[in-house]
């Protein structure tokens, strides 16, 4: 049974496959699951829209009128490999696309260079580390490792991998590595800049609410820069733009943090430090870069 209406006046963040570069991901409709879904499974057990109905019609909502599942609690249940409701290993195609956003990303960079040009679990040789996609394009051979929020965190062991050490430690002149944050819209614009077709990419920050303040590492400064550079994401020299709302002409709602947890926080308990990066220059122009509009004259 779909769960009840809601009347939504302010972007929806619903995703949208064939219009990806302007829309952000939070619900995902119940059409694009499949197209997505069936990209990784064996065609004899392809799923469809009824597919989804019976067996998930508990993860269904419908927002604007529009049926979608929800990234988290929905795509991630159906796809993911916790819960015994998940689509079945056995269906799904070798070598495995790891997680649901490695999946979407997976069905973007096949629609902007071919599936013929895209591996995944790629290893150099067969031999040492599995990247999560390589991709082949005008004979440059490009790594790319999508980084989620768990790599920017620490662990349950109070230890963490630096997230520039793969970029330091690589050594090979035949690939180019790329590392795709969580941070940077799964979208194909993001793609396109990196093979040199495009010249600016995009940042989005809507549903995540771990921001780069709250990094563990003392230069996150220098790390958030390094991979923004890859994508060049910055807009007029600055990046607050990611937070929306509807930046760039896109369906892109206004990160809750902003509302909620800064602006009507009167225990002061978060502040637009929680956004800034620590290693930021100690200057008003250097904080500013990293804020939305209405936080700029926010505790600056």
């Amino acid at each position: 049974m779909l769960q009840a209406i809601k009347k939504n006046t302010m972007p929806n963040a619903i995703f949208d496959i064939n219009n990806n570069n302007n829309t952000v991901s939070s619900y995902y409709t119940i059409n694009d699951v499949v197209t997505i879904v069936n990209s990784r499974l064996e065609l004899n057990q392809n799923i469809t829209v009824d597919y989804l109905r019976h067996t998930y019609g508990d993860l269904i909502e419908n927002i604007d009128g529009r049926e979608v599942i929800e990234e988290i609690t929905g795509f991630r249940t159906i796809w993911g490999p916790q819960g015994a409701r998940r689509i079945p290993t056995d269906w799904k195609l070798r070598p495995l696309v790891a997680n649901h956003y490695e999946l979407v990303l997976y069905n973007i960079f096949e629609r902007v260079v071919g599936i013929e040009n895209v591996s995944i679990q790629y290893q150099i040789d067969n031999i040492g580390h599995r990247y999560d996609f390589m991709i082949d394009y005008e004979n440059k051979k490009y790594l790319i490792e999508f980084e989620g929020i768990g790599h920017f965190t620490v662990n349950r062991f109070g230890e963490t991998v630096h997230p520039l050490e793969q970029f330091r430690n690589f050594d090979n002149p035949n690939y180019i590595l790329i590392i795709w944050p969580y941070w940077i819209q799964r979208c194909e614009l993001n793609l396109e800049v990196i093979l040199g077709l495009k010249e600016e990419g995009l940042g989005a920050i809507w549903s995540s609410d771990y921001h780069f303040g709250q990094f563990p590492f003392e230069n996150s400064y220098e790390i958030v820069q390094t991979l923004n550079q890859q994508f060049k994401i910055d807009r007029n020299n600055e990046v607050g733009y990611m937070y929306g709302p509807e930046t760039e002409n896109r369906n892109n709602p206004e990160n809750p943090v902003i509302e909620e947890k800064i602006l009507n926080n009167r225990a002061y308990t978060w502040t637009v430090d929680k956004l800034i990066p620590s290693g930021t220059p100690d200057n008003t122009e250097e904080r500013k870069y990293w804020l939305p509009e209405r936080l700029k004259n926010n505790g600056l």
